[in-house]
């Protein structure tokens, strides 16, 4: 076991201390909702506040749901019910308020769905749902015609029967199921299904679900935090963290460090853990992952970039990764993703760098894109290339 024989100068454990260091500068122009893991209840942020779940630090883009009065489910927004009885707030919902509305199955053959008569059009989409059973167990969405474009779920074992879209438990026996749309979504219709996942059956008069917080938003690969809404759609702003001018400086060391990264439950394949710069597009450092999980650690000056590793990792992604240089001219970079060593260990053109900036989750060097959506739940610098035994070891 090689692990590094010094401490790192600075050392965000988000996780843990589920706080923002005092050098970090927070900004987000809208509340946000995130689930409170001392309460258990999805809880609002207020505008620029930092939302701390159990992995770390929450940095999501900026993204708006489309359906109108998401945690309101009673309301004549949803004036689709058929073959269902609807008993208002009736169960104590996610957010720990008494607004979860109850849907039983009534007694007649045909559908049990409820929703919303209107279309509510858009493209590529993710439609989200927190549902818990009272009795019932198979459910699922449907977006286009009756007999296609069904995603269903089993609430009794907590999986994903068929269909694009997943299935998320949350505390007390509530569950987010979601169904992801390439096309053109339209229908917002939630159902009942028979024990062989049909849409079409008798009920039984008794069994149902509480549901609460629906949400049709454009595709991040899955539902990002629930954006609450009232009577329009609303947009939930991009979250932007950063460490500036002496709160940076005071302790990077421009010519030789490592960046260790605990990352979990990140949405965007191509999202930026963190990025250093000097407001120039040829002079950065940087960590992401992106399609093939490939590491981007640095742009030279010339600013090409050197892709380092692709680990065998899936949507939501989740690793430990490290990256270190050594001085200018030494031609000694290299990355290594949960203990596996990168492509490339130099000849590698390093460039030393004092950055204005230091940003965590989302890149803006010379645009503002690439947002994790996810947690970092740690990050590490130490003033020193760390040794590539000690990489191994730091990300096993």
């Amino acid at each position: 076991m090689t692990y590094p024989t010094i401490r790192p100068e600075i050392t965000l454990d988000f996780a843990n201390s589920r706080q923002l260091d005092p050098r970090i500068t927070f900004s987000r122009a809208s509340g946000a909702t995130y689930l409170n893991s001392d309460t258990g209840l999805i809880t609002l942020a207020s505008d620029h506040e930092a939302r701390f779940e159990k992995d770390g630090l929450l940095i999501e883009e900026s993204n708006y749901n489309s359906l109108h009065r998401s945690t309101e489910p009673d309301n004549s927004y949803y004036d689709l019910s058929t073959g269902l009885t609807k008993i208002a707030n009736n169960a104590v919902s996610p957010d720990g308020n008494q607004t979860a509305l109850l849907l039983t199955e009534d007694s007649s053959t045909g559908l049990h769905t409820w929703g919303r008569n209107n279309n509510v059009s858009l493209s590529n989409n993710v439609m989200s749902l927190f549902v818990k059973s009272n009795g019932a167990a198979k459910v699922g969405f449907r977006q286009g015609n009756e007999s296609y474009s069904n995603t269903s779920f089993d609430l009794s074992t907590g999986t994903k029967v068929s269909g694009n879209g997943g299935i998320e438990a949350y505390p007390n026996d509530w569950y987010r199921i979601w169904q992801i749309r390439s096309g053109n979504g339209n229908k917002v219709r939630f159902h009942l299904l028979g024990d062989s996942n049909e849409l079409s059956f008798q009920g039984d008069g008794t069994s149902g679900v509480w549901v609460w917080g629906f949400q049709k938003e454009p595709n991040k690969g899955r539902p990002t935090s629930l954006i609450v809404t009232e009577a329009s759609t609303v947009t939930r702003a991009a979250d932007v963290c950063t460490i500036t001018g002496d709160n940076l400086s005071s302790w990077w060391n421009a010519s030789e460090w490592t960046i260790f990264t605990d990352v979990k439950g990140c949405l965007n394949p191509t999202g930026f853990v963190f990025v250093a710069h000097d407001n120039n597009q040829a002079k950065r450092y940087g960590l992401n992952h992106v399609a093939f999980f490939e590491g981007t650690v640095a742009l030279p000056s010339g600013g090409t970039e050197e892709v380092f590793a692709d680990p065998p990792l899936t949507s939501p992604y989740t690793y430990k990764a490290a990256v270190a240089k050594n001085a200018q001219g030494t031609a000694d970079a290299n990355a290594y993703f949960n203990g596996l060593a990168g492509d490339i260990d130099g000849p590698f053109p390093c460039v030393d760098l004092n950055p204005s900036k230091l940003e965590f989750g989302y890149r803006g060097s010379y645009d503002v894109r690439d947002w994790l959506n996810g947690h970092i739940s740690r990050l590490s610098y130490y003033p020193r290339r760390l040794s590539n035994a000690e990489l191994q070891e730091l990300t096993s």
